[in-house]
């Protein structure tokens, strides 16, 4: 069998289409991020990061030396747990 060019022309109208909203309207800095429950950090002027071990980091977030928020990020094997907590 000798196939050219433009011969073969397969039949995709019963495949799934995408449908949904436009690539640009995707919104992707920062200011949506920080509107997720629960990663809003409060004002703050400050920020110590402390590597108790290699599986743990805490960081907190202080305003005129007041603690503000805490993050703790936990690696166990294959998960990473973010809790942050506030005052």
């Amino acid at each position: 069998m000798d196939i050219q060019q433009g011969d073969y022309n397969p039949d995709l109208s019963n495949n799934a289409k995408e449908t949904g909203g436009n690539l640009a309207d995707i919104k992707t800095n920062t200011d949506n991020l920080a509107s997720l429950i629960g990663f809003q950090i409060p004002a703050h002027d400050k920020q110590v990061i402390d590597e108790a071990d290699s599986d743990n980091v805490t960081i907190t977030y202080s305003l005129n030396d007041i603690t503000v928020a805490t993050k703790l990020i936990a690696v166990s094997g294959t998960t990473t747990t973010i809790t942050v907590t506030f005052p």
